[in-house]
C-alpha cells in the first residue's frame, strides 16, 4: 500500500491553496526569503525529504524550498495533524506527499518510510521533527548514500541525536530547536496558544476556576501553564525534574506529583515529550469528568492501553472528544484521542510564531547545501548570529525600535579597576567588617540558609572523596563562600580561597577561614587583587588538582599573566559570565566543565530580581504601581525585574540589543524601546545587563526630573558621565549612595557599594550562592571520578552534578515531584 497523495479533489486543492494564501499573508520574514530565493534558486538539484506536521505553515516552507529549485517529498510524521488540504494543494504542484489525517501509529511510520525512500538514489538533505525520519535513515545508511546534511526541529528530536543516534550519524544533522526564536516564540507563546484553543473548541470548557495540571514545565508546559493562569484556572504543575520544579515554583505554581494532583484534576494536560506521564495509576484517581489532554509528542504521553483496560465503553460527545465510561462508575474526557490537541482540535500553532521556526530551519538548509562538505558528521548548534538575524527580521515588520546601533559593552576584566562612578565619595574601598553582625552570627546563619552544601557535607564527610585533593578556589571572601570553603575541607580537600574582590573581602570571616586550616590571601594589600591571585597559584609546587573559577578570574590568570604556574587538571566554572570569556578564547592549557546554568537560570536570577524589586522601592520611598519602569535588558535577571514590576502594577517598557531579548519582551507583553527613548519617560530605569557603561551621558540627559536609576552593577552607570553632570551626593537608605545631577533637574541614581540584589549583607543571595558552589563541588567529585578531564576544551557537566544540587534545593523548598518519594 502507499500513502502517497493525489491531487484529484479540485475543491480540496481549493481549499488547501486559500489556506497556504493565509498562512503566507501572516509568515513575512519567511515570505520575503522565498522572494528572493525564486531568481537565485540555491538549492537547484537538491533532494529534500521532509518530516514535520503538514499544517498550511508548514506548506509555506515546503513551497519556499520548491521555489529555491529543490524536488521535495514530504510527510506530516503523525496521526493527527496533517490537513489533507494542504497536502493536495501541494501535491498539485508536484512536491511528492505522504499521508493524511487519522492514521495509526503504524501507519504513521510506513509514510516515513516512503518519504525517505521516494527518490531514486535517496534525498541529498532531510528534515525531520522528531527523529522519526532521521532514525529510519540510519537503521539502513546504505540506501542513502546521497544525503549530506539533514535538520532536526523538535525538543524529542534533538534529545534523540543527542543520546541515542548521535554515534551512528555519518552526516551533519543542524539542530534547529536549540535557538530562543524556536524556545520562546513557537514552544513558550505559539504552542501554549494553540493548545488552550485546541481544548477550548474541543470542550468549550470555562476555565475560570478549574484546576489545571500542566505535567512538564519545559518551554511548552511554561506557556501553557500562564495562558491558564491568565484566564483564571487553578494551575498546578508536575515534573520529574528538580530544575523545572523549582522554575515552577519560583514562578507561583504549585507543584505536586501527579498522584496528588491527579485526585482533584479537572483537566490534565501533558506536555513532557515522554511517555507514559499519565498512566492507569492516575486514571483511578482522577475525578468524574476530568478533561484528558496531550499537547506534547505523538500518542505516547497518556497511556492509552491502561485507559482502554479501564474503559467499560466510549461514547463520542464531540468531533474531538471521546468519552470513557470506566470501570469504577466515572467517566473521563480524552480529547484528540490522546493525540495534539492544539493540531487536531485547533490549527496548530499561530502563523506569525511558525514564521520564525521556519525561516531558522530554510536558513539552516541553505547553508548546509552550501557548506554541508565543511561540516563534521554529528550534532551542530544554529549560529547565534542566524538567530538574531531572524528576530532582527521579524522585529523590523513589527515596527519595534531597539538599541540596534548600540553594540553591548564588555563586563571589565579580572583586577581591572572594579570602581563605582562614586568611589571618590566614599573613601577607601580596603576590606573591612561586612554587616553589623559577627563573623559567628554571620556563619551560622549562612550555613543555615544553604541546604544543597549542607547535602553535601552530610553525604561526603565519611568517605572524603576529595582526599588529598588540592582546590584552588576564587571568589569573594564572605560568609557564603566560608560555608562553601567549610564544605569542601569536610570532603577532605585542601582548600586555597583567591579572593577576588578588595570591596567584599571580610576580614573577620577571612581570619575565621584560616583558624579552620583554608589559606587566605588578602587582596587588600599592596598590589592588591593580582599579587592574591599571584600568591594562591603558587600556594602549591605541583599546582591546584582543580580551579573552582569564578567569572574566569583564575582561568584567564593562568592563560595570560601567571602563565608561568602548574595548570590544574581541569576547572570548574560557575557563571555564565566566565563561560563565555573562556569560550572565546583560542585555546585552552586544561579542560574546563562550565557549570553555570542551574544558578543563572533559576535561583539566582530570581532572587537578584527581587533584590532589584526591594531596593526600588525602598529608595524611591513610593509605590512602584502606576510608575514607568524601564528595565535596561531583558535576560534572566531583567526578564524577572520586568515581570515582578509589571506583577505590582508598573507600566514596563523594556530595552536591549539583542534583537532575540527584544523580541521575546515583546512576545512577553512588554513595550520595547532604544534606551535613548526610554530615558525620557522613565520613572525608574533598572539597568541589569552587567555591562559597564549602559547608561551613558545621552542617557542622563534625556531624563526627566525627579527620575530615580537603579543599577544592578555601579559599573553600568557611565562614571565619566556621572561625574561631569553631578552636583552633589549623599547617602541613601539602606547603606545605598544617591547622587542628584542637574540639567536644571534633579535626577536620583542609587549605586550598589555591594551588589542591590541584598544590600544589607551578601553580595549576591545564600540560596544563589548554595546551588552554586554545591553544584561546582559535586561536579569536581564526579570529573575526579570519571576522569572526565581528557582533553583541554570547554565542556557541560559530568553525571548529575547539576541535579544534586537542585535536588537539596527541591527538598529545603519542599517540592515534591512526580515521583511517589519527596526529593532529598
Amino acid at each position: 500500500m502507499t500513502w502517497a497523495v493525489s491531487p484529484t479533489d479540485a475543491e480540496l486543492v481549493a481549499q488547501g491553496e486559500e489556506a497556504l494564501r493565509a498562512a503566507r499573508s501572516q509568515m513575512p520574514v519567511l515570505d520575503g526569503l522565498q522572494a528572493d530565493l525564486r531568481t537565485s534558486q540555491p538549492l537547484r538539484g537538491h533532494r529534500i525529504s521532509g518530516c514535520a506536521h503538514l499544517t498550511k505553515q508548514t506548506g509555506v516552507l515546503v513551497e519556499l524550498l520548491a521555489a529555491a529549485g529543490a524536488e521535495v517529498a514530504w510527510t506530516g510524521g503523525n496521526e493527527v495533524s496533517t490537513q489533507d488540504d494542504v497536502a493536495a494543494a501541494l501535491a498539485k504542484t508536484g512536491v511528492r506527499v505522504f499521508g493524511r489525517r487519522g492514521m495509526t501509529p503504524e501507519a504513521v511510520q510506513e509514510a516515513v518510510v516512503e518519504c525517505a525512500r521516494a527518490f531514486d538514489g535517496g534525498p541529498t538533505l532531510a528534515l525531520d521533527s522528531g527523529g522519526s525520519m532521521l532514525r529510519t535513515i540510519v537503521q539502513d545508511p546504505e540506501a542513502f548514500p546521497n544525503l549530506v546534511a539533514a535538520t532536526e526541529k523538535t525538543s524529542e528530536g534533538s534529545q534523540l541525536l543527542r543520546e541515542e543516534l548521535r554515534p551512528q550519524l555519518t552526516f551533519p544533522v543542524v539542530l534547529v530547536n536549540d535557538v530562543v526564536t524556536k524556545w520562546e516564540v513557537d514552544n513558550t507563546h505559539g504552542t501554549g496558544q494553540s493548545t488552550l484553543d485546541g481544548i477550548l473548541r474541543a470542550t468549550g470548557t470555562f476555565l475560570a476556576g478549574k484546576r489545571f495540571v500542566v505535567c512538564g514545565y519545559g518551554h511548552v508546559g511554561r506557556g501553557l501553564a500562564r495562558r491558564a493562569r491568565g484566564m483564571g484556572a487553578r494551575v498546578t504543575i508536575t515534573c520529574r525534574s528538580e530544575l523545572t520544579a523549582i522554575r515552577a515554583r519560583l514562578d507561583g505554581f504549585d507543584v505536586q506529583p501527579m498522584a496528588v494532583a491527579a485526585r482533584t484534576a479537572d483537566l490534565v494536560c501533558t506536555a513532557t515529550g515522554q511517555p507514559d506521564v499519565v498512566t492507569g495509576e492516575h486514571l483511578d484517581l482522577l475525578p468524574a469528568g476530568a478533561i484528558l489532554c496531550n499537547t506534547g509528542h505523538s500518542v505516547v504521553e497518556i497511556n492509552l492501553a491502561d485507559l482502554a483496560r479501564r474503559t467499560d465503553y466510549v461514547a463520542d460527545v464531540g468531533p474531538h472528544v471521546q468519552r470513557h465510561f470506566l470501570t469504577n462508575g466515572r467517566h473521563v474526557d480524552l480529547l484528540s484521542g490522546g493525540g495534539l490537541v492544539n493540531l487536531d482540535a485547533a490549527e496548530g500553532n499561530p502563523s506569525e510564531a511558525m514564521d520564525l521556526t521556519f525561516t531558522n530551519q530554510a536558513l539552516a538548509v541553505l547553508h548546509l547545501a552550501d557548506k554541508a562538505g565543511e561540516l563534521a558528521p554529528g550534532v551542530h548548534e544554529v549560529d547565534q548570529e542566524q538567530d538574531e538575524e531572524v528576530a532582527r527580521r521579524k522585529l523590523r515588520h513589527l515596527g519595534v525600535g531597539w538599541d540596534a546601533e548600540v553594540a553591548a559593552r564588555p563586563r571589565p576584566p579580572y583586577g581591572s579597576a572594579l570602581r563605582s562612578p562614586l568611589d571618590h565619595q566614599s573613601g577607601s574601598s580596603r576590606g573591612g567588617y561586612i554587616g553589623g553582625t559577627t563573623a559567628f552570627a554571620r556563619l551560622d546563619l549562612a550555613e543555615g540558609s544553604m541546604p544543597a552544601l549542607a547535602a553535601l557535607r552530610r553525604d561526603f564527610s565519611s568517605s572524603k572523596p576529595l582526599a588529598g585533593r588540592r582546590l584552588l578556589i576564587a571568589g569573594l571572601v564572605t560568609a557564603g563562600s566560608a560555608v562553601a570553603a567549610h564544605t569542601a575541607r569536610a570532603m577532605g580537600a585542601s582548600v586555597v580561597w583567591c579572593a577576588t574582590s578588595a570591596r567584599h573581602f571580610d576580614r573577620e570571616v577571612a581570619d575565621h577561614l584560616r583558624e579552620s586550616g583554608c589559606v587566605v590571601h588578602d587582596p587588600t594589600g599592596p598590589g592588591g587583587v593580582r599579587s592574591a591571585i599571584r600568591s594562591s597559584l603558587a600556594a602549591w609546587r605541583e599546582g591546584p588538582t582543580a580551579l573552582l573559577d569564578d567569572d574566569a578570574v583564575l582561568t584567564t590568570a593562568m592563560h595570560d599573566e601567571f602563565a608561568e604556574f602548574p595548570g590544574p587538571q581541569f576547572a570548574v566554572e560557575r557563571t555564565t559570565r566566565g563561560a563565555q570569556l573562556i569560550k572565546k578564547r583560542p585555546y585552552l592549557r586544561f579542560p574546563v566543565i562550565t557549570a553555570d546554568r542551574s544558578t543563572a537560570e533559576v535561583v539566582a536570577s530570581d532572587s537578584h530580581a527581587k533584590g532589584l524589586i526591594d531596593v526600588i522601592g525602598v529608595v524611591g520611598g513610593e509605590p512602584i504601581a502606576g510608575q514607568v519602569v524601564a528595565v535596561a535588558g531583558y535576560g534572566a535577571v531583567g526578564s524577572r525585574v520586568a515581570a515582578r514590576a509589571g506583577g505590582i502594577g508598573a507600566r514596563v517598557v523594556v530595552t536591549e540589543v539583542r534583537p532575540t531579548r527584544a523580541l521575546m519582551a515583546v512576545l512577553d507583553g512588554f513595550d520595547v524601546l532604544p534606551l535613548e527613548e526610554a530615558a525620557g519617560i522613565a520613572d525608574i530605569i533598572c539597568t541589569t545587563t552587567g555591562h559597564a557603561d549602559t547608561l551613558r551621558e545621552a542617557h542622563l540627559a534625556k531624563m526627566r526630573t525627579g527620575a530615580l536609576v537603579v543599577a544592578s552593577v555601579a559599573q553600568e552607570v557611565d562614571a565619566g558621565a556621572l561625574h561631569r553632570t553631578a552636583a552633589k551626593w549623599r547617602t541613601g537608605v539602606a547603606g545605598l549612595r544617591v547622587a542628584h545631577l542637574t540639567h536644571e533637574r534633579v535626577i536620583r541614581i542609587a549605586l550598589p557599594d555591594k551588589e542591590l540584589s541584598h544590600p544589607h549583607g551578601e553580595p549576591t543571595p545564600y540560596a544563589a550562592q548554595d546551588i552554586s558552589f554545591a553544584t561546582q563541588l559535586h561536579t569536581t567529585c564526579e570529573a575526579l571520578r570519571e576522569s572526565a578531564a581528557a582533553r583541554p576544551s570547554v565542556g557541560a557537566m559530568p553525571g548529575q552534578s547539576g541535579n544534586y544540587a537542585l535536588s537539596a534545593i527541591a527538598s529545603a523548598m519542599r517540592l515534591r515531584l512526580r515521583g511517589d518519594n519527596p526529593p532529598r
